[in-house]
């Protein structure tokens, strides 16, 4: 009785608004050569890229010291970064001027500033000056700090990691140094590692600075790696097993204080079609400070219910690993971003059907039938479920 059941709710095409036969394939060819037109970006380095021990640590440093208001010492500081980092130095060490009567600088890479990432999370860290972008807008922000491009390779070592996407953990970062006066021939240098899709100034003698960003290139480097994905679309539709699993993804560093704005893509799609769209949204200082960029994948020759089940369970998931409490915005207000069959899965996160389905497929109430508990659940979450109530606007 439970396999003719989700046999029904597979097939209910009320709510879905679509039948789920497999396309002509004259048709699906038409589609595959329309779909071309969503490609992912390109990043070029422009510069070229240090090797471990090839620069002088403490001239890239005495220059980023030297005058932090000016373009020369920001990239002196980002080459700086970035030469400790390929060098695999700990986040603690000297740098030693040359010649007689130097300087030794203490640095320390730490802060305890919200959004500030300790140096070993990344396994890459480059100047985001160094690099262009093709078929995506450049999105920068002038200020304080050096802008860095960050990556880090998911291989889920933490619990969070799974609501990340398997391409790259990519992030804008900034590097914004501070340094103390010299004393008996040392200096102590702290350098934060900030993320300005978190923090959008820091403090500089007593007054507030906003802090310089490059959103985009970081961005155009994780599209760079969606290959595979940006096929899946139309392949996807041709098999009942989709290459990736329905997912959840994290855009962003995951923030209690923003509401997220899913993203759900519509029929013959993937999270691709929102790559203009975030890269723009990250942009706009308002949207940036007031909510957070989260994608949904599902495999669009599935029914819309079933996708959308899926995605209730993984936010109920993603809330219990960051906020078991549910005190905080992201897990109270929730704006979804639909768009084609992504309205459908939407809609099954914002409504109760009540019993319409359950009747539909049955004659007896669920209470009357001689089930397990965990059957009895999924059939009530596949036939009565109740919506999110973070949901909010659609």
């Amino acid at each position: 009785m439970l396999r003719q059941a989700l046999a029904f709710w597979h097939e209910a095409s009320e709510f879905t608004g679509m039948t789920h036969a497999r396309f002509a394939i004259g048709w699906l060819a038409s589609l595959c050569l329309a779909s071309c037109a969503i490609a992912p970006a390109k990043v070029n380095r422009i510069v070229r890229q240090l090797k471990a021990g090839d620069s002088q640590l403490h001239g890239l440093l005495e220059k980023a010291l030297s005058d932090p208001g000016k373009a020369e010492a920001a990239d002196a500081l980002a080459h700086f970064v970035e030469a400790w980092k390929l060098q695999k130095l700990p986040a603690s060490g000297e740098v030693h001027s040359e010649g007689a009567g130097g300087v030794t600088y203490k640095v320390r890479f730490g802060g305890t500033r919200w959004g500030n990432y300790p140096l070993e999370y990344f396994d890459e860290i480059s100047p985001a000056s160094d690099f262009e972008i093709e078929k995506l807008a450049h999105h920068r922000r002038e200020g304080v700090g050096a802008p860095l491009t960050a990556l880090r390779e998911n291989r889920k070592r933490e619990p969070l990691e799974q609501f990340y996407p398997p391409e790259a953990i990519t992030r804008p970062l900034t590097a914004f140094a501070t340094a103390g006066p010299v004393r008996g021939g040392v200096c102590r240098v702290e350098i934060e590692l900030l993320c300005p899709l978190v923090n959008p100034s820091v403090e500089v003698m007593g007054k507030m600075q906003p802090l310089a960003a490059d959103f985009s290139v970081p961005w155009a480097a994780a599209l760079a790696r969606t290959g595979k994905l940006n096929r899946s679309r139309i392949l996807d539709m041709l098999t009942s097993t989709p290459r990736r699993e329905p997912q959840l993804y994290l855009m962003e560093p995951c923030d209690s204080r923003k509401e997220p704005l899913i993203m759900i893509h519509g029929l013959l799609s993937t999270p691709l079609a929102w790559a203009e769209m975030s890269n723009e949204l990250w942009a706009d200082e308002t949207i940036r400070q007031r909510y957070q960029i989260w994608h949904f994948l599902y495999n669009t020759s599935a029914p819309a219910l079933y996708s959308a089940r899926i995605l209730r369970k993984q936010l109920r998931d993603l809330r219990a690993i960051v906020d078991p409490s549910g005190h905080d915005l992201a897990s109270r207000r929730v704006t979804l971003l639909t768009h084609s069959m992504g309205g459908l899965v939407g809609k099954a996160l914002a409504v109760s059907p009540g019993d319409s389905f359950w009747k539909a497929a049955f004659t007896v109430p669920h209470e009357n039938l001689k089930l397990s508990a965990s059957d009895r659940a999924m059939l009530q979450d596949a036939f009565e479920w109740q919506p999110d109530p973070a949901v909010h606007r659609v």
